[in-house]
């Protein structure tokens, strides 16, 4: 088995790319692994490739809880015989120290200069070439170039590149969090979840604005993204396999509870459920307009569906992205139901039933 796996103790660094820069004709970095009988290998740890760069004030702690979270994440994701493994990897994971801003000022540089090193054709394009820090790129005062860094301070987590149009690689950013640590494993398995989405795709087209469209992050060229079909499964994946891996399903009620009941909010602002049945369609929240309820209630029409049709026409639904059929249709071939059908249906079942009924579609184990 090859098993690839790089472990980099340095200082953390990783590049971040625009969406309005789209390159024809790039280089496309893309491995088929094939067995000794000479087939496509369908074994994710023949393709693995991970980068793991640390922050220098990052614990061991919490590398070692990251470890076992993306490694989990992997098994869970990567095992399903029809992905295409060669659009996995590579990843890079850039753990920061959430309170160590200089670190990922220094981190941005020490990755600028990997790149440089081993994947030119992704340097040039980036905001690590010098050629290409001007304007909305250019570097600030302070050094920063808003790769691992974003308002003076390090970067929250998210998948921040993709592995698409010729660029080498996936840029995990992991921001550290408190110890002892939940969220740190459940965010993993979070932007792990976008990774297996995106993997799905990313081949199919240079247009941004195409592949969103089949993800059901976008709807034609209106030019707003709607997060409840992208980020919804992720949210409700990461604390549904997070809780069933701790054994601990009182973690999982309550995140689904908080997720729709509170606020999720500093600012005193009303319950998500009230924003949500007094505000547009869940379809038609944008990241702009109220996030978190794209995010939240996105989580609950998941359990929704989950609940009628079980777990995996989900997965389904993704795999499914890899012949380039767009969000609509796919979501009626694979659930039997217009979206838009099924999002009324979840409304009218959310504004006419009491939280212990809502609270029942959940799954207990």
């Amino acid at each position: 088995m090859n098993k690839k796996f790089i472990l980099i103790f340095i200082f953390l660094v990783s590049c971040t790319f625009s969406d309005d820069t789209s390159p024809k004709n790039s280089p496309m970095e893309t491995t088929v692994i094939t067995t000794a009988e000479g087939e496509r290998s369908t074994n994710y740890l023949d393709y693995r490739e991970i980068k793991l760069l640390r922050a220098e004030t990052v614990t061991d702690e919490t590398i070692n809880f990251l470890n076992e979270y993306v490694e989990f994440s992997e098994k869970k994701l990567f095992s399903d015989p029809r992905l295409k493994f060669e659009n996995i990897y590579p990843i890079i994971i850039a753990q920061l120290d959430r309170n160590n801003y200089q670190a990922a000022i220094d981190l941005e540089t020490e990755y600028c200069d990997y790149l440089e090193n081993n994947h030119e054709y992704t340097f040039e394009i980036s905001k690590c070439n010098p050629d290409n820090q001007i304007e909305d790129w250019a570097k600030k005062e302070d050094g920063s170039l808003g790769i691992l860094t974003e308002d003076g301070r390090p970067m929250g987590s998210a998948i921040n590149a993709t592995k698409r149009e010729g660029r080498c690689c996936y840029l995990f950013v992991s921001e550290s969090h408190d110890e002892p640590m939940p969220s740190i494993g459940y965010v993993t398995i979070h932007e792990m979840f976008h990774i297996f989405q995106n993997s799905n795709l990313i081949d199919l087209s240079d247009d941004r604005n195409a592949l969103d469209n089949i993800a059901g992050k976008r709807r034609g060229d209106d030019g707003k993204k709607y997060p409840f079909w992208k980020e919804g499964p992720a949210v409700y994946y990461s604390y549904l396999w997070y809780a069933r891996e701790i054994n601990d399903f009182d973690f999982f009620i309550n995140e689904m509870r908080n997720g729709l009941y509170d606020c999720y909010c500093g600012d005193g602002r009303a319950p998500i459920i009230d924003r949500y049945l007094n505000g547009p369609k869940l379809y038609d929240v944008t990241w702009d307009s109220d996030a978190d309820v794209g995010y939240q209630v996105g989580a609950w029409f998941v359990a929704y569906l989950n609940n009628i049709n079980g777990e995996e026409p989900l997965f389904d639904f993704w795999i499914n992205t890899q012949t380039g059929i767009l969000f609509e249709d796919n979501f009626l071939e694979i659930y039997g139901k217009d979206y838009r059908t099924y999002v009324d249906e979840f409304e009218d079942f959310i504004r006419n039933n009491d939280e212990e009924t809502i609270m029942s579609i959940l799954p207990t184990s």
